[in-house]
């Protein structure tokens, strides 16, 4: 009886022992200053690894080890600066300390900065000073815009940095004929082509941090900040036997009013290389150079409908310059339903090939109206992958006017389209715009006014008018050289 009631007698100690440490350390963690709060928000940052005893007599804490693991030192609540890492490469922590009892409590020193961040791949944000000071610019691309691992062509495929995103950008490299921006860690997307040339960006900056590019890291001596952000673009669709020399031209005083050039090109695609290095927007239609209609084949579902359409540009669209490649021309759908199965599906065909796409253009007064309820949908995914809606604007009558606003059901249905769907409708382009039919001479007047009015009041995004070049079946309605060139230059003095 007696052994067995000492044994009931230690095993009682031990229990209020046990709770009075708990009870202690508590009481120390919650009163020293020197000791971190393990908050219950974050779930797995801490080991224990011992209990903290308040020696009262001495006025101390004795740290007791217990072995059930190890802990690394968190951070302080005010860290030290220490200077950007300039490595894209992960920094490995510093061993961590190991505690061992003692009857001081000894502050351990760490053997890193802290409140230093170490980069990683899946934060994707590179470090910076505690004050701010790092150097960085931001930029958006206007092309959907490959990232890559290093600054290199053939390095690994990461993702899209999709247009219109704002980032920014901690560091340039010039490399394999392009420069490259690094905006995150390990994460570079080509920004330009040719870095000698001032032409060619695949990006703009924001006014007040694009000035700030040539003090990054790897600037190219020389080289001028990236234009300002110009959101809506102008230009010709264009076929063959176009005037290049004067279309060029044209797209400077363009850039001069602070509006991006653009075309549309049918049969001609490969001038979009051209176009593109000179800052232009270029939406390519490719199948004219294959020998397809414009329409898909309407006789599949629509999901292998817009599968079999992908595929049959998919080895010509690589080889080719451009924003955005246009997938069909003023095709008679089926239904909405249909239609938006085949737009999604579209959007899905894309989006894994990194390409920034117009899977639809609506001809003049087309869809329906009660149709686009029902495209909500494929609106929508349009939307978030940065593609386009396409739309060829006429008044189609013969001698009305392309600025005539009061033909809402054609040259501005758009604005019945916005009332309809608000928010969900993604960037439109114009693909064709022209008074009458697309049949009669431009009048410059016309077509100045429609643009002005059509940017005045956000309905498009791109218009390229019809059109440039040759050919015999509407050749009363191209703009010849000389009122490219008048365009141009009457563009410049109005929008300025």
């Amino acid at each position: 009886m007696m052994r067995r009631g000492g044994w009931l007698f230690a095993l009682l100690l031990i229990a209020l022992g046990a709770l009075l440490a708990v009870a202690v350390q508590t009481s120390a963690l919650e009163s020293s200053p020197r000791l971190v709060h393990v908050h219950q928000s974050e779930p797995g940052r801490y080991v224990v690894i011992g209990v903290v005893l308040y020696d009262k007599q001495t006025g101390q804490e004795v740290i007791v080890y217990n072995g059930s693991g190890f802990a690394t030192v968190p951070p302080s609540d005010t860290p030290s600066p220490a200077p950007p890492i300039a490595t894209d490469t992960p920094v490995a922590a510093s061993p961590t300390p190991t505690l061992t009892p003692s009857a001081t409590n000894t502050p351990i020193a760490p053997t890193t900065t802290p409140g230093v961040p170490t980069p990683t791949p899946e934060s994707g944000i590179p470090p910076v000073t505690p004050d701010g000071s790092a150097k960085v610019c931001e930029l958006k691309v206007n092309v959907n815009t490959r990232i890559r691992s290093t600054p290199s062509a053939t390095g690994t495929l990461l993702g899209t940095w999709p247009v219109g995103e704002p980032r920014d950008v901690y560091e340039f490299a010039v490399a394999d004929g392009y420069l490259w921006a690094r905006h995150g860690v390990a994460r570079w997307s080509a920004v330009k082509v040719h870095p000698s040339d001032d032409n060619g960006w695949w990006a703009d900056g924001h006014e007040g941090s694009r000035e700030l590019c040539p003090d990054v890291p790897g600037w190219p001596a020389g080289l001028a900040p990236p234009p300002a952000i110009a959101h809506q673009g102008v230009g010709w669709t264009m076929v063959l036997g176009i005037p290049l020399a004067t279309v060029l031209q044209a797209g400077e005083d363009i850039t001069a009013a602070g509006y991006t050039p653009a075309a549309t090109l049918a049969g001609n695609v490969a001038y979009g290389e051209t176009l593109v290095e000179r800052g232009w927007m270029v939406n390519a239609r490719p199948w004219y150079n294959l020998g397809l209609r414009d329409d898909p084949d309407l006789t599949l579902t629509p999901e292998a409908s817009a599968r079999a359409r992908v595929q049959a540009l998919e080895h010509f669209v690589g080889t080719l310059h451009f924003t955005a490649v246009q997938l069909t021309n003023e095709t008679t759908w089926p239904s909405a339903d249909y239609l938006n199965r085949w737009i999604l599906e579209a959007v899905r065909q894309c989006d894994a090939r990194g390409w920034e796409c117009m899977p639809v253009v609506f001809s003049t007064g087309t869809p329906e109206l009660d149709w686009w309820s029902a495209l909500r949908p494929a609106l929508r995914a349009m939307r978030a992958s940065g593609h386009w809606l396409g739309y060829n604007a006429y008044p189609y009558q013969r001698d009305l006017m392309l600025c005539d606003q009061t033909q809402l059901y054609t040259t501005w249905r758009i604005r019945l389209v916005r009332q309809a769907v608000g928010e969900d409708l993604p960037r439109v382009w114009v693909t064709e715009a022209a008074r009458g039919a697309g049949d009669v001479p431009p009048i410059l007047s016309d077509s100045l006014c429609f643009v002005e009015r059509a940017f005045e009041g956000g309905d498009y995004d791109v218009i390229t008018l019809w059109f440039a070049g040759q050919a015999d079946a509407w050749q009363a309605a191209v703009y010849a050289a000389d009122q490219i060139k008048a365009f141009g230059a009457a563009f410049l003095a109005r929008m300025a």
